[in-house]
């Protein structure tokens, strides 16, 4: 299946919060990161609470853009391949919607444009701590459409454990997971199937599983009883 690497500008974003004046939902809630990291060859993400002495709560998220447009055709199913890096762990991660980075590269100021509101897949369980290997996340029916709509997808990659759910890590350093992000052979990709044509379900039944309407190819139908 054809597939899209992401755009440069895509990175990483490090806040820290010290844990004596705010609250995990504070760091978790920031409109701003400490530190960004653009293009970078590796993407750690982790989601931790320090304890001790200058205590700290930290959260590291991943942050994609996809350009779609020279896509021809409806997008009908959507994958994000990540690729460990080493060392990792199989931490549970979600991917979400994002409205960074958009046209500039990720800064401290977009942290908070992931919208842990909008999920784009379910948790994912399974990803490899193995150098290397593919991680093959599926993505929802919500990214399917906004990945239509917009041309373009930009995606959060964050911990499901204790970042999306909002719940505060114990005392201690977690360790992380890391993918690749440079890499010409191992960088994140959108894989994609798309169809031409009439690219919207009719009577239950989903346009990829559709090769003709009443005798006429999907390709030649722009609309079904007067509707795109």
């Amino acid at each position: 299946m054809p597939s899209v690497a992401p755009e440069t500008t895509s990175g990483e974003l490090f806040t820290y919060l010290d844990a004596t004046s705010y609250t995990w939902s504070d760091t978790r809630n920031a409109s701003t990161a400490g530190l960004a990291y653009v293009y970078q060859q590796g993407v750690v993400i982790v989601a931790e609470y320090t304890g001790g002495r200058g205590s700290l709560f930290r959260i590291r998220r991943g942050y994609l853009h996809f350009d779609l447009s020279s896509v021809s055709g409806t997008i009908t199913d959507l994958d994000l391949d990540l690729y460990t890096r080493s060392p990792s762990v199989a931490r549970d991660i979600i991917i979400v919607k994002s409205t960074a980075p958009d046209g500039s590269n990720i800064a401290v100021g977009d942290f908070g444009a992931a919208d842990l509101s909008t999920a784009y897949s379910a948790e994912f369980t399974t990803f490899s701590n193995t150098a290397d290997a593919q991680n093959t996340i599926a993505l929802n029916s919500t990214a399917i459409s906004d990945a239509n709509t917009n041309s373009e997808l930009i995606l959060a990659v964050v911990d499901h454990t204790y970042d999306y759910s909002n719940s505060q890590p114990a005392t201690g350093l977690q360790l992380s997971l890391q993918y690749h992000l440079s890499s010409l052979t191992l960088r994140p990709t959108l894989t994609y199937t798309a169809v031409t044509g009439y690219g919207n379900t009719v009577m239950g039944v989903v346009s990829a599983n559709i090769g003709e309407v009443t005798g006429v190819a999907t390709a030649n139908i722009g609309k079904v009883i007067g509707r795109q």
